[in-house]
């Protein structure tokens, strides 16, 4: 059995990897954050002069709280959405949004959901999907590019899944679902596949513009095709 070796720096490698305002907040002050940055002992520098019953063993005790995972050398961070409550799973989410994107390829963290729903099965016809997916990466490369989305929206997206779309339209080995958040009038694109792991991937999330009528036109593409 193989037993996967953490990085004797992990700890200093996540705090490299978190923006300055997320070392200050976990820390409790930026002098703090930086002491710990150079020494490396993150537990020592939280530790450091609290009571006995302020002490925390870990650092992922304060981490986790403010919705931060910290993630280990080359080993796969899962979070499951349905042992989390809304509030923990949208900062971890905005978390991954603001991650260096080059440290989330490295780091592998995954926010995963099991409720998979017939209608999913039948878009992807396998009846062997067992979980949807979200990667940190994924997260870090989509904020580059579309800012606009925020964790919240992501949020929606993944309870979303629960229901049948407004529409779905197949995209090569892609499929496009259509949601709409009635509570902010607000409509919602998602771009997801599946892969040989029978998962499925959210690769993708847009939102606004005219969508019943983007809907209605490729429909009409279809009908006439």
């Amino acid at each position: 059995m193989n037993t996967a070796k953490l990085n004797a720096n992990a700890d200093k490698d996540y705090l490299l990897g978190l923006k300055e305002w997320q070392r200050a907040r976990i820390l409790g002050s930026k002098a703090k954050a930086d002491e710990a940055m150079k020494t490396g002992d993150i537990n020592g520098v939280f530790n450091a002069m609290k009571p006995e019953r302020y002490k925390v063993k870990s650092i992922d005790e304060v981490a986790k709280s403010f919705g931060i995972i910290k993630p280990f050398d080359k080993a796969n961070t899962m979070i499951f959405l349905d042992e989390i409550n809304q509030k923990q799973a949208i900062k971890i989410i905005d978390n991954y949004l603001k991650a260096d994107l080059e440290l989330a390829k490295s780091r592998r963290n995954f926010i995963i959901s099991k409720n998979i729903k017939q209608y999913l099965k039948d878009i992807f016809k396998n009846e062997n999907l067992h979980s949807i997916i979200l990667s940190e990466e994924t997260l870090a490369q989509h904020f580059l590019k579309h800012p606009e989305i925020t964790a919240n929206d992501y949020y929606f997206v993944l309870k979303s899944l629960d229901k049948k779309p407004l529409a779905n339209f197949e995209s090569g080995k892609n499929n496009q679902l259509f949601y709409y958040d009635n509570s902010e009038k607000i409509y919602y694109r998602v771009v997801i596949k599946s892969t040989k792991n029978n998962e499925i991937f959210i690769k993708s999330i847009t939102k606004g513009g005219n969508i019943i009528k983007e809907i209605k036109n490729k429909q009409r593409t279809l009908q006439e095709s």
